[in-house]
């Protein structure tokens, strides 16, 4: 089975890529609904999150705001390293098994993982091509904005706190650069999928 990652910086259309390539065909696993599913699903790890990051991550229904949490988490290094060192192992481990039940699938000839800190957890290792989708800044702070109800101080923290575009390149099997239309890239993903995925099968 052909697990294809593909990852990239806030704003790099990155999940826009890879659902194209979904739906191509592929099953794509979705690193941020994993994520999801993993504070749902632990109390003691909400509760945790809560008294570190305090009531302004909550919303009116005193639930994580998963968007004011990630506003809170990328202002310094230190508290991304707090918070990475509580979700990252659960998710991780879970995202592990994810592609184990997959690799087990005689159904499935093709996989993509659909995540931001692919390199950062060094779940880029379970991938057979990694795909690097790249914007200039500029481009992703305007689709950030249409996006998010996020400050321009907001996004500029945000990206940061990531790798920069030069490090994810260098670690990119493919690169592509999205500054054009939602057209435009799901013509690069097909024509990625022709080259890599479809070659792959043959």
């Amino acid at each position: 089975m052909l697990i294809v990652g593909v990852t990239g910086g806030i704003g790099s259309g990155k999940s826009e890529f890879a659902k194209a390539l979904e739906s191509l065909g592929m099953s794509r696993i979705d690193a941020d609904a994993v994520g999801k599913n993993v504070l749902d699903s632990d109390p003691d790890l909400q509760q945790r999150i809560i008294q570190t990051f305090g009531d302004e991550v909550l919303d009116s229904q005193h639930q994580i705001n998963r968007s004011a949490l990630a506003k809170r988490v990328f202002q310094n290094n230190e508290v991304l390293a707090t918070f990475n060192a509580m979700i990252q192992p659960a998710l991780v481990r879970q995202i592990e098994k994810i592609i184990d039940d997959c690799q087990m699938s005689e159904r499935l000839g093709a996989v993509i993982l659909d995540m931001a800190i692919l390199f950062e957890t060094g779940l880029d290792k379970k991938c057979h091509h990694v795909v690097v989708v790249t914007a200039p800044e500029t481009v992703r702070v305007a689709r950030v904005q249409a996006a998010k109800n996020w400050s321009v101080e907001d996004i500029h923290h945000c990206m940061a706190r990531q790798m920069s575009e030069s490090d994810y390149v260098k670690k990119a099997d493919t690169v592509i650069r999205n500054s054009d239309t939602l057209a435009s890239l799901e013509e690069d993903a097909r024509y990625f999928y022709e080259r890599v995925v479809e070659a792959q099968k043959q």
